[in-house]
């Protein structure tokens, strides 16, 4: 079967409507739970002292935050039938911070097993290494590698949005009609 042009873009129309639901309920519930988890993890008087997962867990939230505060923009994009409103360049900044946060999120989830692994399997020598230290270095590689993995996207000249047949505007839904024809 051939993936015609007028037929590459088509999706359900359950497809929008599901995302923006979903998207409003993350950013209604998520954006008032992020804050609170981060206030608390940052000023919680009963435990001031600062450990590599009380650093993974900042970062993470973080990284949560940030992926919820930007959700209306998609809202408004799956709300409109998956027509981009903005310009490119917008389109490539919201789409860069959508990867930003899902590799920092895993990551980030990804130490906290780590960490919490270590601490089970080796507890004696796990207490005695500099714990934080490794935290804040990690951290930076992890936040340094994601925003250096998407600076291409940010300065291409290539375009993230894509007129459909349906003169709707795509954003990050660039197919490519040769690659389609070689599946």
């Amino acid at each position: 079967m051939t993936c015609t042009n007028d037929k590459l873009y088509q999706s359900s129309a359950f497809t929008p409507r599901f995302f923006v639901v979903i998207y409003s309920l993350l950013f209604i519930i998520g954006l008032p739970e992020n804050i609170v988890a981060c206030f608390y993890l940052l000023y919680n008087k009963a435990n001031k002292r600062l450990t590599e997962v009380k650093i993974y867990m900042i970062n993470l939230t973080l990284a949560d935050l940030m992926f919820v505060v930007f959700l209306p923009v998609w809202v408004d994009y799956y709300n409109n039938g998956r027509n981009w409103r903005l310009s490119d360049r917008a389109c490539g900044f919201f789409g860069s911070l959508f990867y930003i946060n899902t590799y920092s999120t895993l990551c980030f989830l990804s130490l906290i097993s780590f960490s919490r692994y270590l601490a089970v399997s080796r507890p004696l020598k796990t207490a005695q290494t500099k714990q934080v230290v490794r935290a804040v270095i990690l951290t930076a590689v992890i936040w340094t590698g994601t925003l250096g993995a998407s600076i291409p996207i940010l300065i291409t000249n290539s375009n993230h949005t894509n007129k459909r047949p349906d003169n709707k505007t795509s954003c990050f839904e660039n197919y490519v009609n040769d690659r389609w024809d070689q599946v």
